[in-house]
């Protein structure tokens, strides 16, 4: 049973990119939102703390929900099924990588490019076909933002009439404030060198209770957890999270919001299509850039015949050597969330797609590294030519 969990921050969070930085040597450290591997810092480290364990006991000592500690994450008890973020009663997810604007209202969705005759060829790979553009008077661009999980339905099920997604930049959920620091000399205590950070302001909100009554917030941070129960969090406690150890809120969540991304509609219209396509709403890390030969071993039997996939992010993290020291790890190059894989089985009428459906939409994870910390949690979704 998973658990949905919202962190709302009560300060300015900071969370520091994969760019090394040093106060007094560097003067700027940029922010961005967390990667799934801090979350999964932060949760472990809450619940160890909750349970009076220190992390010297979980570095030597087998959890009895957390398991052994293990750096790859691969095979550990808790796990990471999603990342969102939350407001006005919404979740929202990065938007979809082939999701294009005319204007404010009109959008298209890119799909791969069908020779029909043969005759058209390209330099790539034969079996892939590049996404087709359509022709409009308009200039197309790439939408930027989060959509709202309950606006998914029309593009999950290629349901182009009905399509009207609400869509939000990320400047509705948080801003960029700027922080200034200093370096001061051992000596002589004067300062030597200033520095600042961008850090995160959460986006605050009223918001209409069943009540009737206005509640003040702000933008929230969801996760959706495997291997802790309700009981393992307090509603209202907080737990640090980020750089200078700010504090954030714990409010226990409705799993049932996320019922929305699992649709029975989807599959019949998969069965109808015989092809789907693989919406990553979590950065996802392959051992081979783009993709991986173990991502497509996972989907045996439908032919890989396009993608569209923006421009790589890259991750670092922290790992334990002993339990009281540890170093950074490696800089790793991560695939976006909002990244799309298009997957045919025209050919393939044993091709068993519930199961594929069932095991990977909002469910395992497809990463190649870190699987368990939130990478490459995915939506399946249906298309056609």
């Amino acid at each position: 049973m998973s658990v949905l969990i919202y962190l709302e921050p009560l300060d300015t969070l900071f969370f520091r990119d994969s760019r090394p930085f040093i106060a007094g040597e560097d003067t700027l450290a940029e922010s961005g939102l967390p990667s799934p591997l801090t979350l999964y810092g932060v949760i472990g480290d809450y619940y160890l703390k909750k349970q009076n364990k220190s992390i010297e006991d979980f570095y030597y000592k087998k959890d009895e929900k957390l398991g052994q500690y293990k750096p790859e994450l691969i095979d550990s008890n808790l796990k990471i099924k999603g990342v969102f973020l939350k407001k006005d009663n919404s979740i929202y997810i990065p938007v979809p990588a082939n999701l294009y604007a005319q204007n404010r209202n009109c959008y298209s969705v890119l799909l791969p490019h069908q020779s029909k005759d043969g005759s058209e060829k390209w330099d790539i790979n034969n079996q892939i076909n590049p996404i087709k553009i359509p022709t409009t008077t308009h200039s197309l661009k790439p939408v930027q933002g989060y959509i709202d999980i309950k606006s998914l339905k029309p593009y999950l099920t290629h349901n182009k009439q009905n399509f009207y997604p609400i869509i939000y930049p990320e400047s509705k959920f948080l801003k960029y404030e700027k922080r200034f620091g200093n370096r001061v000399t051992k000596n002589t205590k004067t300062v030597e060198q200033l520095y600042w950070t961008n850090q995160l302001r959460f986006d605050e909100y009223l918001e209409r209770l069943p009540t009737n009554e206005i509640e003040y917030l702000k933008a929230k941070i969801g996760i959706l957890i495997d291997g802790l129960d309700k009981f393992d969090f307090t509603d209202g406690d907080t737990l640090s999270i980020g750089g200078e150890r700010k504090r954030a809120k714990i409010t226990l969540g409705d799993e049932n919001i996320l019922s929305c991304l699992d649709d029975e509609e989807v599959k019949k219209k998969i069965q109808e299509t015989k092809k789907f396509f693989v919406y990553f709403i979590t950065p996802v890390i392959f051992n081979a850039g783009w993709i991986s030969k173990e991502f497509l071993q996972k989907f045996n039997g439908a032919q890989l015949v396009g993608a569209v996939v923006n421009k790589p992010i890259y991750f670092s993290g922290w790992i334990r050597e002993t339990a009281s020291k540890g170093r950074p790890r490696p800089i790793i190059k991560a695939v976006p969330a909002g990244s799309v894989y298009f997957f045919s089985f025209e050919n393939n009428n044993n091709f068993d797609f519930n199961n594929i459906y069932d095991n990977y939409n909002l469910n395992e994870s497809l990463s190649d590294i870190y699987p368990n910390a939130g990478f490459g949690i995915a939506l399946i979704g249906a298309w056609d030519y």
